[in-house]
């Protein structure tokens, strides 16, 4: 429960007495200004937080020493505060000194050091300085494993936030695995309706949501808000931020009669709980204002883009890098109306300020407003001014993400759609099998480690034919067309075939008994019940919804074996020529 409004006047009584008792400068009166300063900042009040987490510093450096733990925790409040802000220039060194302190005072092994390490990560990982933040993450995983154990809420902790970096990474083989041990984790020790279960539900729901397998994220979202409301109640701000993601769920399903109610009832209590201004509520609002732009209500969305803009210049700052997000969104709406003029200073503005505030390399933000302001420029034909800024896009994500990243391929794509709107199809047929080859290596990771239900909704995210047919290749057409028709079953079949000659007699029972899952889960779906019951229709669903989590292990487990092995896809890897050699003479074959 938050009811800023009634401790907000006793963490100001407990702070007055103090100073009077002890004296402004007594370490326990520094211990009063942190707790009203946390007030300030759980309630989006930097501005009020600040000075006090500043004083508390002050107090503790003088009194303590510059070296103690106690200070090393100032030095942390005021750093997250930074980071809460998006001050990344001001949080970094504070944060590198706070975990110099505790590996001097308490030591490079102990759990307060670990916490310094997830800290600095994850600013690192916001600033999407991925290289930096891995190795830090990795450290304070091993420190926890070793000094709190393998089962410990604080190890499920560290293994969420290594998680959430391969997450960012686009690697969700690596983040699925440890999102999965860090709920079990949690669900062990924590109880299977705790919210910090839930919130483990919710990011292991969002990498199903990345990898398109919407049916899979769905009932986690919706456990982690079962548990929210029992366990926190019905308007608390966590509540709110799980009806967000499920609303999120929804909208990217394209059901925007589910959407909306969640991502209005997810504002109201923020709005409530929160206040008005409160930068989560600007979040709620962007939400909101998202999902009427996408269904075409330009007129409701506007208002609420505007609003949040307002919210954030005000409280976050006008160069904060969620002022920019709010530029970028109304650039947007008005791109969309064909208003070029309106959008072109905001796209400019949101550039400046990601650049300024997180670098001109950010793989996400940075990168997003390079690709705006280049379709912008696309639309009005200045390919001239369009150009440039793709060709930076993609050096940066190529640099920090790497060749084979989603983020790559969509950059490599966007290039070579200007450079067919240029009329240089050279060049775009090279970028564009730049990007089919990074897309197909996505495409094989996911066929590596998922069930046949997972790889199907996550191929319906990808669109492979529609660069290729525009530019009329029929080469690189025709490669793509064997490549991805069917891959799914191939893939599938592979795993089995793979399998069954390796020798391995636990694959081999792997595969009996996923033949005999599938062969019974066919049958409950497809036989007339004799018993119409509706007790005996709960066990057979019960044993619908059991058979088909095994199945979904038992694929994934195939999967992952197979790649363990070396194998890369077998059907992404086939090419025009093979098949030619294959077909006999006289013969053609016809793709429909």
């Amino acid at each position: 429960m938050r009811d800023y409004a009634k401790a907000e006047p006793l963490y100001q009584r407990a702070l007055q007495i103090r100073e009077k008792v002890l004296g402004p400068v007594h370490s326990a009166t520094a211990t009063s200004l942190n707790n009203l300063a946390g007030l300030y900042q759980q309630k989006g009040d930097y501005a009020k937080a600040e000075p006090l987490f500043q004083r508390a510093l002050k107090i503790r450096e003088k009194a303590l020493g510059p070296d103690d733990p106690a200070t090393a925790e100032s030095v942390n409040n005021v750093a997250m505060l930074y980071l809460h802000t998006r001050d990344y220039a001001k949080a970094e060194p504070l944060l590198q000194r706070a975990l110099k302190i505790r590996e001097k005072s308490l030591g490079p092994e102990h759990p307060g050091t670990a916490q310094s390490l997830n800290n600095l990560a994850g600013l690192y990982n916001e600033m999407g300085d991925y290289a930096k933040a891995e190795p830090l993450f990795q450290r304070a995983l091993k420190i926890d494993e070793k000094k709190l154990g393998p089962e410990h809420p604080g190890t499920a902790g560290s293994l969420n936030n290594l998680a959430w970096i391969y997450y960012s990474m686009g690697e969700y083989a690596k983040a699925e695995p440890l999102f999965q041990r860090a709920l079990k984790i949690r669900e062990k020790t924590l109880g299977p309706e705790h919210p910090a279960t839930a919130a483990s539900l919710d990011s292991l729901a969002s990498v199903y949501r990345e990898m398109g397998d919407y049916a899979k994220a769905e009932p986690l979202y919706q456990r982690a808000l079962r548990i929210d409301e029992k366990a926190l109640g019905l308007e608390h701000p966590a509540t709110a931020t799980t009806l967000r993601s499920l609303a999120w769920l929804y909208m990217w399903m394209g059901d925007y009669a589910k959407a909306e109610p969640l991502f209005q009832r997810a504002l109201k209590i923020r709005e409530k709980a929160l206040g008005p201004d409160h930068p989560n509520t600007a979040q709620s609002l962007d939400n909101l204002a998202s999902l009427y732009d996408e269904t075409g209500d330009h007129a409701k969305a506007e208002p609420l883009y505007q609003r949040a803009l307002k919210i954030r210049e005000k409280t976050l700052g006008p160069e904060h890098n969620l002022t920019a997000s709010s530029l970028n969104n109304l650039a947007s709406l008005y791109m969309e109306a064909g208003e070029y003029a309106k959008a072109e200073p905001l796209y400019q503005r949101a550039l400046k300020i990601q650049e300024k505030a997180l670098g001109p390399e950010h793989p996400y933000y940075t990168v997003l407003s390079l690709l705006n302001l280049a379709s912008l420029y696309m639309k009005t034909g200045e390919y001239a001014k369009a150009e440039p800024l793709d060709q930076r896009a993609l050096k940066i994500v190529e640099k920090k993400l790497g060749p084979d990243h989603p983020y790559t391929a969509g950059s490599l794509n966007n290039l070579a759609e200007l450079y067919v709107g240029m009329g240089n199809p050279k060049e775009a047929l090279r970028l564009a099998t730049e990007a089919r080859r990074a897309k197909e290596k996505h495409l094989s990771d996911i066929l590596s480690f998922t069930s046949e239900q997972q790889r199907l909704a996550f191929q319906k995210t990808t669109k492979p034919y529609d660069l290729p047919g525009t530019l009329g290749n029929a080469p690189e057409l025709a490669e793509t067309v064997l490549r991805q028709k069917g891959v799914v079953l191939d893939s599938l079949l592979e795993d089995r075939v793979v399998a069954e000659a390796n020798g391995d007699p636990k694959q081999r029972e792997i595969i009996e008994q996923l033949r005999a899952a599938k062969q019974r889960l066919t049958q409950l779906q497809l036989e007339v019940p004799k018993d119409l019951s509706e007790q005996a229709q709960k066990q057979r669903d019960a044993e619908k919804e059991k058979l088909s989590t095994e199945v979904e292990q038992m694929e994934g487990s195939l999967g992952r074996q197979v790649a363990g092995l070396g194998h890369a896809r077998r059907a992404l890897s086939v090419t025009v020529q093979q098949v030619q050699m294959a077909l006999p003479q006289q013969a053609a074959l016809i793709e429909l």
